[in-house]
C-alpha cells in the first residue's frame, strides 16, 4: 500500500475507525482490564515446553516460531490480551481495505464498510476463540497475514505478477502451521474476494465464462500449493526436532470411523445447529443472510451477465464455506475452530448492504438496514462479553476454592502438603450467577478448572497446572497412584466435607 493510498484510506474511512474500535472495546474490553488465566493457558504457564512440543507436534510450528519471532515466547496474559484486541483492531482495517482494493472503491466513501469485520468479530465463535490467550494474540495478529495473502492473490492476477501469487503459496503454508482455521479462513476470504472481484469487472466485461474460470484455478493451485509447502515443511521440521505427529487431527475424521450415514446425519444436524440458532454462538443471521443474497443473485440473472454460471458457483461457495471444517471432518467440533462461521456471517450482510445501495431508490429502506445491522451486532456483542463476564466470576470462584484447598491440606498435613502426591478425584462446577450463562451452555470459556475432568489424570493435571498460575504447588501424582487414589475415593465424601481430603499410603486425596 502506498502512502498516499493509506492516508486517503484512513481518511475516507473514519467512522468505519471508530465504530470498529467501539465494538471491540464492548466485546473484548474486559479481557485487558481484568487478567483472567483461560483454559489451556495454565499450560503454557506451568508446563511451557511441552505445551510448545505438544503444538509442534500437531503441526503448529508455525505458532511456536511465531511466539519466538515476537517476543511472547515467555507468556504474560496482559500482553495477550491488549495485543490481542490491537491486533484485531488492525486486522479488521486490512479486510476492509483488501475487500475495497478488489471491488475498485477505496476512493468511495462507504460508511457502513464496519458491518464486515464488526459483525465477524463480535460473533461468540471469534469471542471463544480469542478466549484462549495462549494464542489468541498470534492469531489475532495472523488474520492480518491472512487479509494480506488475499490482497497478493488478487494483485498477482490482476497485474498479472507472479511474484505475488508465490508469496500467497508462502503465506498460506505459514498460516497452516500456526493454527489450522486460518487455512480455512484465507480461502474463504478468497472465494469472497471472487465475489466483488465478479461484481467489478462484470461492469467492464473484461472477462467472459473462461475467464473467470481460469483466475479461479490460479487461486485453486496456489491453496494447493500452499498446503505441499505446509506439508513438506512440517515433515522437516518435525524431523530436525526429532519429535513425532500427534493424531490430534486425524483422529477427528468421523468419516474413518463411522458409516456414511452417521456421518451424513451428523452434517446435517450441525448445519441446522448454526444456521438457526441452536446454541449460543449461532443465530439466524446467516441463514437469514444467505437468502437475501440468493435474492441478489436472481436480479444479475434478470440481467443476463457474462459469465453468471461461475458468479453462481462463487456465491455457492460461499454458502459452503462456513461447513468446509464440517464436511472435511464429518461431524462438528469446537466452536471456537468454526472461524468461518461469522466470517462469511460478516461479509454476506455487508454484500447485501452493498447491493442495496446500487439500487437508485428506498433510501429509507437502506438506513434501516444498516441500524439494523448494527443492533444485531449490539446483541452479538452482548453475548460475547457476557461469556467473557461469566469466565471472569468463575475465575473469581476458582481462585477462592483454590484458597480454600490449599489452607484446609496445610491444615491437615502442614508442609506435608506440598511434598506429598495429589490426586483431584472428581469435578466441582462453579455456582456463578444470574446474569452468568450456564456451564451447560457453555464450552470452555466460563467454565471452571473444577470441572474439567474427562479421566482422573486429566482433571489432576488440569487443576495443577492451574494451581501452580496462582503460586500453588501441589507434586502431582504416577498414573499408579491415581489408580489408587480412584479406589479409595469410593468410599470417601465430597468438598466440603472433612473427609473429603485424606491421605492414603503416602497420597493426599482430594475428592470433588
Amino acid at each position: 500500500m502506498k502512502k498516499g493510498r493509506i492516508e486517503s484510506f484512513l481518511r475516507n474511512n473514519m467512522m468505519n475507525i471508530i465504530v470498529v474500535l467501539f465494538f471491540l472495546l464492548l466485546t473484548y474490553g474486559i479481557k485487558i482490564f481484568n487478567i483472567v488465566i483461560s483454559h489451556d493457558t495454565e499450560a503454557i504457564i506451568s508446563v511451557r515446553d511441552s505445551q510448545y512440543e505438544a503444538w509442534i507436534s500437531m503441526g503448529r510450528y508455525g505458532l511456536v516460531f511465531m511466539k519466538w519471532l515476537i517476543g511472547t515466547y515467555d507468556f504474560n496474559p496482559y500482553i495477550a490480551s491488549f495485543m490481542m484486541i490491537t491486533s484485531l483492531f488492525v486486522a479488521s482495517l486490512l479486510w476492509i481495505y483488501v475487500i475495497g482494493y478488489i471491488q475498485d472503491d477505496l476512493d468511495m466513501k462507504k460508511q457502513y464498510r464496519w458491518v464486515f469485520p464488526v459483525i465477524c468479530l463480535t460473533s461468540p465463535v471469534f469471542a471463544e476463540q480469542s478466549a484462549f490467550l495462549l494464542q489468541s494474540y498470534e492469531v489475532s495478529l495472523s488474520l492480518s497475514i491472512s487479509a494480506i495473502t488475499v490482497l497478493c492473490i488478487y494483485k498477482g492476477i490482476m497485474k498479472k505478477n507472479i511474484a505475488y501469487l508465490i508469496a500467497s503459496v508462502v503465506s498460506i503454508a505459514f498460516l497452516q502451521s500456526v493454527y489450522q482455521a486460518l487455512l480455512l479462513i484465507t480461502f474463504t476470504g478468497s472465494v469472497c474476494g471472487f465475489v466483488v472481484f465478479y461484481d467489478r469487472f462484470t461492469r467492464s466485461e473484461k472477462y467472459d465464462t473462461k475467464g473467470y474460470l481460469m483466475i479461479v484455478g490460479k487461486i485453486l493451485l496456489v491453496f494447493v500449493g500452499g498446503v505441499l509447502l505446509c506439508a513438506i515443511t512440517e515433515k522437516i521440521v518435525l524431523s530436525v526436532l526429532g519429535i513425532h505427529k500427534t493424531a490430534y487431527i486425524t483422529e477427528q475424521y468421523l468419516w474413518a470411523h463411522a458409516n456414511k450415514l452417521t456421518v451424513i446425519k451428523s452434517i446435517l444436524s450441525h448445519i441446522g445447529v448454526v444456521l438457526f440458532g441452536g446454541r449460543i454462538f449461532y443465530s439466524y443471521t446467516l441463514f437469514i443472510s444467505m437468502l437475501i443474497t440468493c435474492l441478489f443473485v436472481a436480479l444479475k440473472y434478470k440481467n443476463h451477465q457474462k459469465g453468471y454460471f461461475v458468479y453462481i458457483l462463487s456465491i455457492f461457495g460461499v454458502f459452503v464455506c462456513p461447513f468446509l471444517l464440517t464436511f472435511i471432518l464429518g461431524q462438528s467440533l469446537s466452536a471456537r475452530s468454526e472461524l468461518t462461521i461469522p466470517f462469511v456471517c460478516g461479509f454476506l450482510v455487508y454484500y447485501n448492504i452493498d447491493q442495496l445501495q446500487n439500487i437508485k431508490k428506498y433510501d429509507v429502506l437502506k438506513t434501516a438496514v444498516v441500524v439494523l445491522t448494527g443492533l444485531v451486532a449490539i446483541n452479538q456483542a452482548n453475548t460475547s462479553a457476557r461469556i467473557y463476564y461469566t469466565e471472569y466470576v468463575k475465575y473469581q470462584e476458582d481462585v477462592m476454592l483454590a484458597t480454600k484447598l490449599s489452607n484446609r491440606l496445610e491444615e491437615k498435613f502442614g508442609k506435608d502438603a506440598y511434598t506429598k502426591p495429589v490426586v483431584f478425584v472428581g469435578y466441582r462446577s462453579a455456582s456463578l450467577n444470574e446474569s452468568t450463562y450456564p456451564e451447560s451452555a457453555l464450552e470452555l470459556t466460563g467454565r471452571s478448572f473444577f470441572s474439567v475432568s474427562f479421566s482422573t489424570l486429566h482433571g489432576t493435571f488440569v487443576m495443577e497446572n492451574y494451581l501452580r498460575t496462582i503460586g500453588i504447588n501441589f507434586k502431582s501424582p504416577s498414573q499408579k497412584q491415581i489408580d489408587i487414589a480412584e479406589k479409595i475415593s469410593q468410599n470417601m465424601t465430597s468438598w466440603p466435607s472433612d473427609e473429603s481430603i485424606i491421605e492414603y499410603n503416602g497420597i493426599i486425596i482430594i475428592k470433588l
